[in-house]
């Protein structure tokens, strides 16, 4: 069980990444009292939706390290780095990324995204 629930939240996350510039998966798939929390502060489903239909797709992201902690038979939390680019940059966004899912229904929904940004250190030859 534990493997089809990770599979089955792992494409719903990638189709979250997908959607970028298309809110309709956001519409259905985000839960209606969820909220994401970005370093520019924490947004609910309407802000959400309105910021994803404005937002420049990706052009390519990776999902690497991924956790799963299920909290309940119900509710489980992702946990991940990525690094994604924009359509049309070479600029790399670099982050560690966690998402809550409850299940209501038999639908799993998300219901909290927070990314946390990596900085990386500076080399002693870096400007």
């Amino acid at each position: 069980m534990i493997t089809d629930t990770l599979d089955t939240l792992m494409e719903l996350e990638r189709a979250f990444w997908n959607a970028a510039g298309k809110p309709e998966h956001y519409e259905h798939r985000f839960a209606e009292d969820g909220v994401m929390a970005f370093d520019v502060g924490v947004m609910d489903k309407p802000a959400v939706v309105a910021a994803v239909a404005s937002s420049a797709s990706w052009a390519s992201f990776t999902i690497d390290d991924v956790r799963m902690t299920q909290i309940t038979d119900d509710v489980v939390a992702l946990t991940y780095t990525t690094t994604a680019r924009t359509v049309g940059s070479d600029a790399a966004y670099e982050a560690v990324i966690s998402s809550v899912y409850v299940r209501r229904n038999d639908e799993w929904l998300m219901v909290l995204h927070q990314q946390t940004p990596l900085r990386r250190p500076r080399s002693f030859g870096d400007a």
